[in-house]
């Protein structure tokens, strides 16, 4: 269940306070990472996609920023948007570990199942903490299923996603 759009008085004070001290000074670029990563932590995600909007805009280079926008998308069930960020920090040269997971988690939805394992074992072999047993579980059922399919093969992957036909995610 996401839990987004709670009012205020659902959030802890920590929120509230940042979210007075950007209200006070809403071009600290800095400031507003802080308050999107705790609106993030807090499962506030649409929030938080809001506020890394901010970021970028303030900071259009920033990638940490525009990853945790296309994670954010990830979590709202947008994958289409997560994947254009995705393409664009890919094209930026992005070598982040949880771009890699946000990478695998985009090819699982694909299908790809090859493109996902390989994506998963990049970001689990710079960052230990993002294993995650259920995505290894979805990724060897996928690899079985499509191994079935394909007459038992090696695997296969699925088809290539091309995301030229998904819009620009407004930021």
């Amino acid at each position: 269940m996401l839990l987004i759009n709670k009012t205020p008085k659902d959030m802890d004070e920590t929120l509230k306070n940042l979210k007075q001290a950007v209200a006070l000074s809403p071009d600290n670029a800095a400031l507003r990472k802080v308050y999107a990563k705790e609106l993030y932590n807090h499962q506030y995600y649409q929030e938080a996609a809001d506020e890394y909007k901010a970021v970028i805009r303030l900071l259009p280079g920033d990638e940490n920023a525009q990853l945790m926008l296309a994670r954010c998308f990830w979590v709202l069930e947008r994958p289409s948007a997560a994947a254009v960020l995705a393409d664009e920090l890919e094209a930026q040269g992005c070598t982040l570990p949880a771009f890699y997971l946000l990478q695998a988690q985009l090819a699982l939805h694909q299908k790809d199942w090859q493109q996902a394992k390989a994506y998963y074992e990049q970001a689990t072999s710079e960052d230990l903490a993002l294993k995650n047993a259920a995505f290894e579980q979805q990724l060897r059922e996928g690899i079985q299923q499509s191994g079935a399919a394909m007459g038992n093969t090696a695997g296969g992957s699925a088809e290539q996603t091309v995301h030229a036909d998904v819009e620009k995610p407004a930021i």
